[in-house]
């Protein structure tokens, strides 16, 4: 009697550990509808830790979905399967249930590892093909020629922005256009769709799909391929020292540098990255509680509101302006973050999702300030990008407002620049690594070859990456493991706690 209880006693643990993890894929499924095999590395490594990316809240929304239902099957499980009779017809139910539970659970996993492509994933990552030193140019080694009288550059870091958000009848997926604003601006200025009058935007490729990989992607040219957490970035003495980026360039060259944040800079390593890239003066949260700008104790969504950081960054421009140098002005917005986006006293109520209408409030921002930065004396002799960060992270979102087979792309917009495309008719295919050479020509640099890092100067007519390969094979040569970016980032397992 002892034999049969314990029997099933392991046969009810099997069955409500296959529905749980079950139940747990259909969350994970519902929750990030077009994650992929990058991002949820990201994610999982992002929840637990209770880093940027995944707030724990969003692990707490699978309770009702996972925990409860599996909670309710043990207890009636036990209860109900006691009450039969006879043996052997409450070894065939326990039987049947745990097949079909075990069936389940095997179905999900199967539906999820052809979704997420797992096996190719794990596959490349065990090889080593050279893709990116092959087709990466060192800056270092490039001829680089700047105008006579410098130009200046603001770079506008926009979390989480898409031209998904823009009307349908302007290439976007929504009904409503969500980001009118930043629409225009990319129409006035260059966002490279050639003689197409809808937005065109940069593929978020593998290793740059959370912020601090999207600012190393367009100011290094390379994808944030690391063995440690993604925003452990932090723990290291330096953020891939023997490169040459953005920052390094601008800094050889006599430009004074701010990056403007509303959170704490070392977070991520972007503190790390910026001082040792371009000696960048870093005006993040601490640095505005420690002037006064903010009450010491203030915090809210990532720190201090957008709102305030378009008031930072107007002080920041005026005083960089006066100096009479040439600058490069950086600054990364928040508001927009997922989940849900952080709605400020500016944010009206025109729809019913909250995220909506943060978007809508960040476009409106950006604009005003842009506006603004065209009204000031330094504008004529100024280059100004605007470019997201990365896709959102919120798939629940997106799959609930766009259609599934749409074609995301990152929010691009280069204003102002010096040159214009040598083929204006010629539509790119681009990403964001080839934000850097790009920056540099809108700037009117002249780039012997037009290449730097793994992009493209998409003023030129020479082929980017994501016109030479189809995005799925570029995307699985950039899974591949890359000894050249291990011996690049020179990343001490020493310095991070529990990667030892």
């Amino acid at each position: 009697m002892k034999g049969n209880k314990q029997e099933g006693k392991k046969i009810r643990i099997l069955t409500v550990i296959c529905v749980f993890f079950a139940l747990f894929l259909v969350w994970v499924d519902r929750t990030w509808p077009l994650l992929t095999m990058d991002q949820l590395v990201h994610h999982i490594k992002a929840g637990f830790s209770g880093l940027e990316g995944t707030p724990i809240s969003i692990f707490l929304s699978a309770i009702p979905l996972c925990v409860l239902p599996t909670v309710l099957l043990g207890a009636a499980h036990k209860a109900l399967i006691g009450k039969i009779g006879k043996k052997r017809v409450r070894s065939i139910v326990r039987g049947v249930l745990a097949v079909a539970s075990l069936a389940a659970f095997l179905g999900m996993a199967l539906y999820m590892g052809g979704k997420l492509k797992i096996v190719s994933f794990f596959k490349y990552r065990l090889t080593d093909s050279g893709f990116v030193e092959y087709y990466y140019t060192d800056p270092a080694d490039v001829k680089l020629t700047f105008p006579k009288k410098k130009r200046n550059l603001i770079y506008i870091f926009l979390e989480s922005m898409e031209t998904t958000f823009a009307g349908t009848q302007n290439g976007g997926a929504f009904e409503d256009n969500l980001i009118p604003e930043l629409t225009q601006l990319a129409k006035e200025g260059e966002d490279f769709s050639g003689s197409d009058d809808k937005l065109n935007g940069a593929y978020m490729m593998p290793y740059t799909s959370w912020t601090m990989a999207g600012i190393f992607a367009q100011t290094a040219g390379l994808p944030l391929n690391i063995p440690i957490k993604e925003n452990a970035m932090s723990t290291q003495e330096h953020f891939f020292e023997s490169i040459t980026t953005l920052g390094d360039i601008l800094e050889e060259q006599g430009y004074n540098q701010v990056f403007l944040c509303g959170s704490d800079a070392n977070f991520g390593g972007r503190a790390l990255y910026f001082r040792e890239h371009g000696g960048y003066v870093l005006d993040d949260l601490m640095m505005a509680r420690e002037e006064g700008r903010v009450p010491e104790d203030y915090y809210v969504w990532w720190g201090y509101e957008d709102e305030k950081l378009f008031e930072y960054a107007k002080e920041n421009l005026l005083e960089l302006a006066e100096k009479g140098e040439p600058f490069n002005f950086a600054m990364l917005t928040a508001d927009t973050h997922f989940e849900h986006g952080y709605k400020c006293r500016l944010c009206g109520d025109e729809y019913d999702e909250q995220y909506s209408n943060v978007y809508r409030c960040s476009s409106r921002q950006v604009a005003a300030f842009i506006e603004w930065i065209k009204q000031q004396s330094f504008y004529e002799n100024t280059t100004v990008v605007l470019m997201g960060d990365h896709l959102t992270m919120d798939g629940k979102y997106i799959s609930k407002m766009v259609p599934d087979d749409f074609e995301q792309k990152i929010y691009t917009a280069f204003l102002n620049a010096a040159v214009t495309p040598e083929d204006p008719t010629m539509a790119r295919r681009y990403s964001s690594f080839d934000s850097l050479p790009t920056t540099l020509a809108a700037m009117g640099v002249e780039i012997e070859g037009n290449k730097l890092g793994l992009g493209t100067n998409l003023f030129s007519t020479e082929a980017t990456l994501n016109e030479l390969f189809t995005l799925s094979k570029y995307e699985k040569l950039l899974y591949e493991k890359s000894k050249f970016l291990d011996e690049l980032g020179e990343i001490d397992l020493t310095l991070v706690p529990g990667q030892q």
